[in-house]
């Protein structure tokens, strides 16, 4: 029997449950994707990213794919992960995390990283 990370690393991407996507015909918001993950790993791991991340070192190849992954497939929507595109390439990410669900009044967080270069 498989370890769960790799029963999770080779299932197929089930792609957005409710795609979103926002923007123009060069510039677009979607939904991110496991397919995404070398793409962002490559955005969080450049040099005037990495030194502004809140966890000081960028993290790992595989824990970005892990944590990727786990939005991807997270049985309850408490987040939405979106890439930034430019001509369908991926120059930022950004998203929305719902903190506080069951409360009257609900909160979240956003944030989003730019790539520094475009």
């Amino acid at each position: 029997m498989r370890d769960e990370a790799a029963a999770c690393t080779a299932r197929v991407d089930p792609g957005p449950r409710c795609p979103i996507e926002l923007g123009g015909p060069r510039l677009r918001w979607r939904e991110l994707l496991a397919v995404d993950a070398d793409a962002l790993f490559a955005l969080i791991t450049h040099p005037r990213v990495a030194e502004n991340l809140p966890e000081g070192n960028p993290p790992s190849a595989e824990a970005v794919r892990a944590a990727l992954l786990a939005r991807v497939w997270a049985p309850e929507r408490t987040s939405y992960s979106l890439v930034l595109t430019l001509d369908g390439q991926i120059v930022g990410t950004g998203g929305l995390e719902v903190t506080r669900a069951q409360a009257r009044h609900r909160c979240g967080e956003i944030g989003y990283i730019v790539h520094p270069d475009r």
